[in-house]
């Protein structure tokens, strides 16, 4: 029990281990450190575009920035290089995510990806596994995180 302005007394007891400690071992991380894939990013929100993009370029990742899905396509039709990555918002004004991720297939037939999107529940059809979903709002981390584990995510 304690009184007001004196203060309490704490005890504790650590029994000894009678075996030795372990020493920790280290992880590894099989994470490379910064991203070497081109990425086609389609977002309508300016905000979240250029707040992805950042965060994308910063870890080393080439983005090709879209704000709606008829840019995307034509992105995806005239861009030289590969692109091995798709991330696009679910919910965008004149063609929604899904649509574009089944016209953009057709022309980058091994594109991985995922979509964006804070109400995406309705929209998002469940039976379409090489796309998952990342939830606005979501952090840099996550987003990096995300786009770490689909590109090592076998097709």
């Amino acid at each position: 029990m304690s009184d007001v302005g004196v203060g309490t007394e704490v005890s504790i007891s650590f029994r000894v281990a009678s075996d030795p400690v372990p020493e920790p071992r280290s992880r590894v991380v099989a994470r490379p450190s910064r991203g070497t894939e081109t990425v086609l990013l389609v977002e309508d929100e300016p905000g979240v575009r250029n707040l992805a993009v950042r965060s994308l370029e910063r870890h080393g990742y080439r983005v090709l920035p879209a704000a709606r899905g008829d840019e995307a396509i034509e992105i995806a039709k005239s861009h030289d290089g590969p692109i091995q990555l798709l991330i696009t918002d679910v919910i965008m004004p004149g063609m929604s995510g899904p649509d574009l991720v089944q016209q953009v297939i057709v022309i980058r037939p091994d594109i991985r990806g995922f979509y964006i999107s804070g109400y995406a529940d309705d929209e998002v059809d469940e039976s379409d596994v090489r796309f998952d979903l990342l939830p606005k709002p979501f952090t840099p981390s996550s987003l990096i995180e995300m786009v770490e584990l689909v590109l090592a995510t076998p097709n």
